[in-house]
């Protein structure tokens, strides 16, 4: 099923939506993030056993952000179209003319930074929202300066502003999950079981 939704998505966008559903890193590589990070959480737990959770979502958040900065910068191609774009919303304007190309790039710019909210979100109990968006805002500037630098596409503000839009949804969507956890140990806050 999903196959045909991405073949939709290519033939509807001539191969633009597609080739920002691929990452772009190699399997090895991927798998090798994901080993490094289940290694390194039993070493950690094992070493101090107590807060996992913390541990746990530490983790996945250090795991997702450096594959995000992999599959942005390190092993994507490099781009015919390079420099910057510091207007803000120019893409909304192209969309409002009819050039909806870029409708499949600002949703999708959005969506990458969910995860980095919700799992931020979490980590700081769904009280620091300052932290996340600064989180989500440092990651969003480093890749765009990283295309930048290494011409591997254009550094855009938009990007960087749908990316701390999707950051803070992620961040909200956290919000009633740690209500939730926080109702269940009735300490208040995220302990080990």
């Amino acid at each position: 099923m999903i196959d045909r939704w991405i073949e939709h998505l290519y033939n509807l966008y001539g191969g633009y939506g597609y080739y920002y559903l691929q990452s772009g890193v190699p399997n090895d590589v991927a798998c090798g993030l994901h080993i490094a990070v289940v290694v390194s959480f039993a070493v950690w737990a094992f070493y101090e056993r107590r807060d996992y959770i913390q541990k746990v979502l530490v983790l996945l958040l250090a795991d997702y952000i450096f594959f995000l900065i992999c599959s942005t910068i390190i092993f994507r191609t490099e781009s015919a179209e390079t420099g910057w774009r510091l207007m803000p919303f120019w893409k909304y304007r192209e969309i409002a003319n009819g050039y909806d190309q870029f409708v499949m790039e600002i949703v999708l710019n959005i969506l990458v930074f969910i995860p980095i909210g919700f799992l931020a979100g979490c980590l700081w109990h769904g009280k620091d929202f300052k932290k996340v968006i600064g989180i989500g805002l440092l990651v969003s500037l480093v890749i765009e300066f990283g295309q930048f630098v290494f011409e591997k596409g254009l550094a855009e503000l938009d990007d960087v502003i749908n990316n701390v839009l999707g950051c803070s949804i992620g961040c909200l969507m956290a919000i009633p999950i740690v209500w939730i956890y926080n109702l269940m140990t009735k300490e208040g806050r995220i302990i080990d079981a």
